[in-house]
Protein backbone atom coordinates (compact mmCIF):
# COMPACT_ATOMS: atom_id res chain seq x y z
CA UNK A 1 0.00 0.00 0.00
CA UNK A 2 1.44 3.44 -0.96
CA UNK A 3 0.45 6.39 0.81
CA UNK A 4 1.73 9.71 -0.83
CA UNK A 5 1.37 13.25 0.43
CA UNK A 6 0.61 16.38 -1.65
CA UNK A 7 2.28 19.03 0.33
CA UNK A 8 2.90 22.66 -0.17
CA UNK A 9 2.78 26.11 2.57
CA UNK A 10 1.39 28.03 -0.28
CA UNK A 11 -2.22 27.87 -0.88
CA UNK A 12 -3.55 28.15 -4.66
CA UNK A 13 -0.84 26.01 -6.54
CA UNK A 14 -2.81 22.81 -7.44
CA UNK A 15 -2.80 20.97 -4.63
CA UNK A 16 -6.37 19.56 -4.47
CA UNK A 17 -6.61 19.41 -7.69
CA UNK A 18 -3.82 17.12 -8.48
CA UNK A 19 -4.48 14.89 -5.42
CA UNK A 20 -7.66 14.02 -7.05
CA UNK A 21 -6.44 13.90 -10.58
CA UNK A 22 -3.26 11.38 -9.50
CA UNK A 23 -5.97 9.08 -7.52
CA UNK A 24 -8.09 9.04 -10.83
CA UNK A 25 -6.03 8.65 -13.01
CA UNK A 26 -4.15 5.44 -11.15
CA UNK A 27 -7.57 4.19 -11.34
CA UNK A 28 -7.73 4.93 -15.26
CA UNK A 29 -4.64 3.70 -15.99
CA UNK A 30 -4.79 0.30 -13.18
CA UNK A 31 -8.20 -0.85 -13.36
CA UNK A 32 -6.98 -3.38 -11.07
CA UNK A 33 -5.87 -1.06 -8.11
CA UNK A 34 -7.75 0.43 -5.42
CA UNK A 35 -7.53 3.99 -4.22
CA UNK A 36 -8.68 6.46 -1.27
CA UNK A 37 -8.92 9.89 -1.18
CA UNK A 38 -8.17 11.31 2.10
CA UNK A 39 -8.66 14.88 2.87
CA UNK A 40 -6.65 16.16 5.32
CA UNK A 41 -7.94 20.12 5.12
CA UNK A 42 -9.95 21.88 7.27
CA UNK A 43 -11.48 23.70 4.33
CA UNK A 44 -12.65 20.73 2.69
CA UNK A 45 -12.20 21.78 -1.12
CA UNK A 46 -11.70 18.13 -2.21
CA UNK A 47 -14.58 16.67 -0.30
CA UNK A 48 -16.91 19.15 -2.02
CA UNK A 49 -15.05 18.75 -5.12
CA UNK A 50 -15.71 14.90 -5.47
CA UNK A 51 -19.00 14.83 -3.38
CA UNK A 52 -20.60 18.43 -2.97
CA UNK A 53 -20.49 19.79 0.47
CA UNK A 54 -22.06 17.55 3.12
CA UNK A 55 -20.66 19.38 6.28
CA UNK A 56 -22.47 16.88 8.37
CA UNK A 57 -20.65 13.65 7.11
CA UNK A 58 -18.54 12.28 10.16
CA UNK A 59 -14.76 12.76 8.62
CA UNK A 60 -11.19 12.43 9.40
CA UNK A 61 -11.38 14.41 12.12
CA UNK A 62 -13.67 12.09 14.22
CA UNK A 63 -11.75 8.79 13.38
CA UNK A 64 -8.68 10.22 14.91
CA UNK A 65 -10.97 11.33 17.80
CA UNK A 66 -11.95 7.69 17.76
CA UNK A 67 -15.59 8.22 16.70
CA UNK A 68 -15.76 6.65 14.50
CA UNK A 69 -14.08 3.29 12.37
CA UNK A 70 -12.35 4.72 9.51
CA UNK A 71 -13.59 1.85 7.61
CA UNK A 72 -17.42 3.42 8.32
CA UNK A 73 -16.33 7.29 7.57
CA UNK A 74 -15.15 5.93 4.14
CA UNK A 75 -17.55 6.84 1.51
CA UNK A 76 -17.66 5.88 -2.19
CA UNK A 77 -17.93 8.80 -4.58
CA UNK A 78 -18.30 9.02 -8.76
CA UNK A 79 -14.83 9.36 -8.17
CA UNK A 80 -13.48 6.93 -5.92
CA UNK A 81 -13.44 6.24 -2.40
CA UNK A 82 -13.05 9.43 -0.40
CA UNK A 83 -12.35 9.83 3.48
CA UNK A 84 -13.77 13.28 3.91
CA UNK A 85 -12.96 16.32 5.81
CA UNK A 86 -14.45 18.10 8.93
CA UNK A 87 -14.62 21.43 9.80
CA UNK A 88 -12.80 19.99 13.38
CA UNK A 89 -9.50 19.21 11.96
CA UNK A 90 -8.86 23.46 12.91
CA UNK A 91 -9.16 22.71 16.22
CA UNK A 92 -6.76 19.69 16.36
CA UNK A 93 -3.35 21.70 16.99
CA UNK A 94 -5.14 23.40 20.25
CA UNK A 95 -7.03 19.84 21.04
CA UNK A 96 -3.79 17.79 21.09
CA UNK A 97 -0.76 20.58 22.47
CA UNK A 98 0.60 18.05 24.77
CA UNK A 99 -0.06 14.57 23.14
CA UNK A 100 3.31 13.44 22.22
CA UNK A 101 2.01 10.78 20.42
CA UNK A 102 0.04 12.95 18.05
CA UNK A 103 1.97 12.70 15.16
CA UNK A 104 1.15 9.20 14.72
CA UNK A 105 -2.59 9.24 15.01
CA UNK A 106 -3.38 9.17 11.31
CA UNK A 107 -0.41 6.48 10.91
CA UNK A 108 -2.19 4.18 12.92
CA UNK A 109 -5.74 4.39 11.32
CA UNK A 110 -4.21 3.96 8.50
CA UNK A 111 -2.81 0.48 9.13
CA UNK A 112 -6.70 -0.39 9.19
CA UNK A 113 -6.45 -0.64 5.14
CA UNK A 114 -3.84 -2.32 4.62
CA UNK A 115 -4.36 -5.02 1.89
CA UNK A 116 -7.73 -2.90 1.05
CA UNK A 117 -6.39 0.06 -0.58
CA UNK A 118 -3.35 -0.11 -3.31
CA UNK A 119 -2.89 3.99 -2.81
CA UNK A 120 -3.91 6.27 -0.59
CA UNK A 121 -3.48 9.75 -1.51
CA UNK A 122 -3.17 12.45 0.89
CA UNK A 123 -4.56 16.22 0.28
CA UNK A 124 -2.88 18.55 2.70
CA UNK A 125 -4.06 21.74 3.95
CA UNK A 126 -1.88 25.03 3.27
CA UNK A 127 0.90 25.95 5.95
CA UNK A 128 1.70 24.30 8.61
CA UNK A 129 -0.52 22.20 11.36
CA UNK A 130 -0.66 19.17 13.31
CA UNK A 131 -2.75 17.18 10.66
CA UNK A 132 -0.40 17.82 7.66
CA UNK A 133 2.34 16.30 10.33
CA UNK A 134 0.22 13.82 10.38
CA UNK A 135 -0.52 13.18 7.01
CA UNK A 136 3.13 13.35 6.44
CA UNK A 137 4.35 10.88 9.26
CA UNK A 138 1.75 8.49 7.82
CA UNK A 139 3.28 8.64 4.23
CA UNK A 140 5.88 6.79 2.11
CA UNK A 141 6.13 9.99 -0.27
CA UNK A 142 5.32 13.42 -0.42
CA UNK A 143 4.85 15.48 -4.00
CA UNK A 144 5.55 19.27 -3.73
CA UNK A 145 3.19 21.07 -6.30
CA UNK A 146 4.48 24.39 -7.25
CA UNK A 147 1.77 26.73 -9.34
CA UNK A 148 3.56 28.58 -12.03
CA UNK A 149 3.53 31.75 -10.79
CA UNK A 150 6.43 33.55 -8.98
CA UNK A 151 4.89 33.67 -5.57
CA UNK A 152 5.08 30.02 -4.81
CA UNK A 153 8.52 29.51 -5.19
CA UNK A 154 8.98 31.30 -2.01
CA UNK A 155 7.37 28.51 0.12
CA UNK A 156 9.43 25.67 -1.27
CA UNK A 157 12.09 26.46 1.62
CA UNK A 158 9.79 26.46 4.44
CA UNK A 159 7.68 22.95 2.89
CA UNK A 160 10.79 21.02 2.96
CA UNK A 161 12.39 22.44 6.23
CA UNK A 162 8.76 20.59 7.28
CA UNK A 163 9.42 17.43 5.48
CA UNK A 164 13.01 17.29 7.14
CA UNK A 165 11.56 17.67 10.69
CA UNK A 166 9.38 14.87 9.85
CA UNK A 167 11.98 12.91 9.13
CA UNK A 168 12.69 12.75 12.52
CA UNK A 169 9.50 10.49 13.13
CA UNK A 170 9.06 8.91 9.56
CA UNK A 171 12.99 8.20 7.89
CA UNK A 172 12.03 6.87 5.39
CA UNK A 173 9.37 9.43 3.89
CA UNK A 174 10.55 10.50 0.62
CA UNK A 175 10.28 13.06 -1.87
CA UNK A 176 8.71 12.21 -5.40
CA UNK A 177 9.75 15.45 -6.54
CA UNK A 178 8.35 18.96 -7.33
CA UNK A 179 5.26 19.30 -9.92
CA UNK A 180 4.68 22.45 -11.39
CA UNK A 181 1.02 22.75 -12.18
CA UNK A 182 -1.41 25.45 -13.38
CA UNK A 183 1.62 25.79 -16.96
CA UNK A 184 1.07 27.98 -19.97
CA UNK A 185 3.80 26.72 -22.06
CA UNK A 186 3.16 29.92 -24.87
CA UNK A 187 4.10 32.63 -21.74
CA UNK A 188 7.52 34.25 -21.83
CA UNK A 189 6.98 35.66 -18.56
CA UNK A 190 6.12 32.23 -17.34
CA UNK A 191 9.63 30.78 -18.93
CA UNK A 192 11.41 33.22 -16.97
CA UNK A 193 9.83 31.73 -14.11
CA UNK A 194 9.89 27.79 -14.96
CA UNK A 195 13.92 28.99 -15.42
CA UNK A 196 13.94 30.07 -11.55
CA UNK A 197 11.92 27.04 -10.65
CA UNK A 198 14.66 24.93 -12.24
CA UNK A 199 17.66 26.69 -10.35
CA UNK A 200 16.12 26.43 -7.16
CA UNK A 201 15.48 22.89 -7.41
CA UNK A 202 18.73 22.01 -8.05
CA UNK A 203 19.96 24.01 -5.62
CA UNK A 204 17.98 22.01 -2.81
CA UNK A 205 18.82 18.92 -4.39
CA UNK A 206 15.09 18.42 -5.11
CA UNK A 207 13.94 16.01 -8.17
CA UNK A 208 11.54 18.19 -10.34
CA UNK A 209 9.36 16.13 -11.94
CA UNK A 210 10.16 16.53 -15.97
CA UNK A 211 6.02 16.70 -17.03
CA UNK A 212 4.35 20.05 -16.36
CA UNK A 213 0.66 20.06 -15.92
CA UNK A 214 -1.38 22.85 -18.01
CA UNK A 215 -3.77 24.88 -17.61
CA UNK A 216 -7.01 23.37 -18.71
CA UNK A 217 -10.99 24.60 -18.24
CA UNK A 218 -11.57 20.35 -18.21
CA UNK A 219 -10.25 20.51 -14.78
CA UNK A 220 -12.96 23.09 -13.41
CA UNK A 221 -15.49 21.32 -15.46
CA UNK A 222 -14.83 17.76 -13.69
CA UNK A 223 -14.87 19.80 -10.59
CA UNK A 224 -18.26 21.56 -11.05
CA UNK A 225 -19.79 17.99 -11.99
CA UNK A 226 -18.33 16.06 -9.14
CA UNK A 227 -17.21 13.44 -11.43
CA UNK A 228 -13.41 12.34 -12.45
CA UNK A 229 -11.70 14.21 -15.10
CA UNK A 230 -10.72 10.95 -16.39
CA UNK A 231 -14.15 10.23 -16.97
CA UNK A 232 -15.08 13.52 -17.83
CA UNK A 233 -12.13 14.42 -20.27
CA UNK A 234 -9.85 11.70 -20.79
CA UNK A 235 -8.60 13.45 -23.97
CA UNK A 236 -7.97 16.73 -22.36
CA UNK A 237 -4.67 18.04 -21.76
CA UNK A 238 -5.07 17.72 -18.11
CA UNK A 239 -5.64 14.18 -17.96
CA UNK A 240 -2.35 13.65 -20.51
CA UNK A 241 -0.40 15.72 -18.10
CA UNK A 242 -1.64 13.73 -15.31
CA UNK A 243 -1.03 10.36 -17.44
CA UNK A 244 2.30 11.10 -17.91
CA UNK A 245 3.14 12.61 -14.03
CA UNK A 246 1.79 9.18 -13.12
CA UNK A 247 4.11 7.45 -15.72
CA UNK A 248 7.07 9.21 -14.52
CA UNK A 249 6.89 8.53 -10.93
CA UNK A 250 5.72 4.72 -11.70
CA UNK A 251 2.85 5.21 -9.31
Amino acid sequence: MKIISLCDHKGGVGKTTSAAAIAQGISYLHPRSKVLLIDADHQGTLTKTLHGIRDSVPGLYEVIKGDIDIKSAIIHTQSGDLLPYSRRLATMDVEFANDLDAYYLIREKLQELDGIYTHIIIDTAPGLSLVTLQALTASDSVIIPIGAYPETVDSLPQTLKTIQSVRRVNPDLSILGALITLYAPRSNVLKQFEDLIVKTCKESNLNLIKTRVRVCSAIHEAHALNVSLFDHAPKSNAAKDYTAVIKELKL
